[in-house]
Order: C-alpha cells, then structure tokens, then sequence
C-alpha cells in the first residue's frame, strides 16, 4: 500500500551569505514501514546523492533543493522544495 508514504526535508539555514554552506539537509519517508530511497535535487536537477543527507557544500546563488523518496514498489514521491537565498 503505497498511499500512505508521505516525505519530509528538514535543515538548512536560510538566508546565507555568498559563498557559504546552508548546512546538511535530511529527508525523511513518513508512515511507511521499511527501507526508503533517496535522490536529491537542486534548482530541478539530479544530484545523483542518493543517501538520506545531502549538504550542497558552498552556494553562491539562490538555490532550491528537494528530494525524491520512494519504499519497496511505491513511486518516488518528492518533499517540498526549501529554497535558499543568498543575502549577503
């Protein structure tokens, strides 16, 4: 039953300055027992990191990121976006 997967992002410090790091980002599968897989994305593109963590390392614009999150058969569904936003 794959309806009850629901997934979550959580870190990153927003705004940032110039050339600095938000920090780690994690996503999380809700509701669903078992093992869950992960792809990150940043600004619409595959990262190819495919680990529950993702710290993006220095940022020197505006960015988004989201991760793709699927259980067992269950399609991936994604987490809301978090934008970081470069203000310095």
């Amino acid at each position: 039953m794959c309806g009850d997967l629901s997934a979550v992002i959580s870190g990153g410090t927003s705004p940032i300055c110039y050339n600095t790091s938000p920090g780690t980002f994690t996503a999380t599968g809700v509701e669903r027992p078992g093992l869950y897989t992960y792809l990150w994305y940043q600004n619409g593109l595959s990262m190819v990191f495919t680990t529950q963590t993702y710290d993006p390392g220095n940022l020197t614009t505006t960015s988004t990121f989201y991760c793709a999150i699927s259980s067992g058969t269950c399609l991936p569904l994604n987490t809301s976006t978090t934008t970081i936003t470069d203000r310095c």
